[in-house]
Formats: structure tokens, C-alpha cells, sequence
């Protein structure tokens, strides 16, 4: 199945629904098929027609994350008041997702296999990325129309934007505890902000 059908089938939505919830029990290295199967009351029969191997759905896990994380970034973006409290809203939401415990231990979860499953589906992964890049991409350009951020670039700065997010995440989630979320909040914001206002 193309990754972007198994939404709207709702078998592989079972599917998708029973691996993450075998993914809260475990992690991802020890998940299998027949560990899904059985959460989600499926033969063997209906995994393969959706999913050719495990690291397919756990790939299907991470779009549904990602979907509901950009839910997320857009609800939080929508409450700020400024333009300028929607960027601070978009990097203290992403930080979360290693910082706040509860999101963190799922994050750690799937960034576990993120890598291996990187190189295998580049082009599902970059979709990844640019979804969660495209709410912030919105921000910067609405600052740099309105004069809160007169010297973004949009797309690009909201790409490295969310490269400085994520590599703080991957220290947290590697054990570093010198920052808490709203430290590393400031920290992004205070790197950032001179960059796009042009101060």
C-alpha cells in the first residue's frame, strides 16, 4: 500500500492503532508483526496487504505522529496573539517532543530507528520533515510581510530553525540534562530572533 492510502483503509488503520499502542509497551527493536496482529485481532493475511514488512508500519506510525504533532504546531500557532509569540509557540511545541517526559518517551521511541529507517525511505522522511517545517515556513513569512522578521528567508530559515530544535531533542533524548524546555527554548529563540529581525 503507498504510504499515504493507509489512512483511508481501515484495516491498516487497525494496524497503525494496534503498533502504537505495542509501541508504548515496548520499543521498536522488540516489536513484531505477530505482537500487532494480535492487538489488533488481524491475520497474518491482512498485515501483508497493507504493510510489506515491519519497518513499513513503523514508518505508517511515524506519519500518523507527525500528522498529529502538526495538529498540534498549528493549534498552538493559531492561539499566539503575534506573530512573533507564533514563533516562540512553534519552537517550545517542537522542543516538547523530547522535553516534555511524557511526549519524550514516545519521540524516543521512534528515534531509535529513525536513522536505518531514514535511509530506506528518504523521500517519506524528507515529507516528514517538510510538514512539520511548513507551519513555522508560514510564521516566518507572515513576520517578514508584516515587519516582525524583515530579513527571513522563510523556507530556509524555518529549515535550520528546525535543525538546531531537533539536534537539541537528539541531546536530550541522549541523556544530556543540562537543559530543561523552557532553557532550551530561550536558547533557540535567542540564536534565531537577531537572525530573522535583522538586529
Amino acid at each position: 500500500m503507498a504510504f499515504s492510502a493507509w489512512r483511508s483503509d481501515a484495516e491498516a488503520r487497525a494496524l497503525v492503532q494496534a503498533g502504537i499502542a505495542v509501541l508504548r509497551r515496548s520499543s521498536a527493536g522488540s516489536l513484531t508483526v505477530a505482537d500487532v496482529l494480535e492487538e489488533a485481532g488481524l491475520s497474518t493475511r491482512a498485515f501483508y496487504r497493507h504493510f510489506q514488512s515491519k519497518d513499513e508500519l513503523i514508518l505508517a506510525v511515524y506519519q500518523h505522529d507527525n500528522r498529529r504533532t502538526i495538529e498540534r504546531l498549528r493549534v498552538q500557532i493559531g492561539a499566539a496573539a503575534t506573530t512573533m509569540e507564533a514563533l516562540e509557540k512553534w519552537v517550545e511545541s517542537s522542543l516538547a517532543l523530547g522535553f516534555a517526559p511524557r511526549r519524550a518517551r514516545r519521540t524516543m521511541t521512534l528515534w531509535r530507528e529513525g536513522g536505518r529507517l531514514w535511509a530506506q525511505y528518504p523521500g517519506e522522511y524528507n515529507a516528514i520533515v517538510e510538514g512539520l517545517v511548513e507551519p513555522l515556513r508560514a510564521v516566518l513569512q507572515r513576520g517578514r510581510e508584516d515587519g516582525t522578521f524583515p530579513a527571513a528567508d522563510p523556507h530556509r530559515d524555518a529549515l535550520c530553525i528546525h535543525a538546531i530544535v531537533w539536534r537539541l531533542i537528539e541531546r536530550k533524548l541522549g541523556g544530556d540534562g543540562s537543559l530543561d524546555l523552557a532553557l532550551a527554548t530561550s536558547y533557540v529563540l535567542r540564536f534565531c530572533v537577531p537572525a530573522l529581525t535583522g538586529a
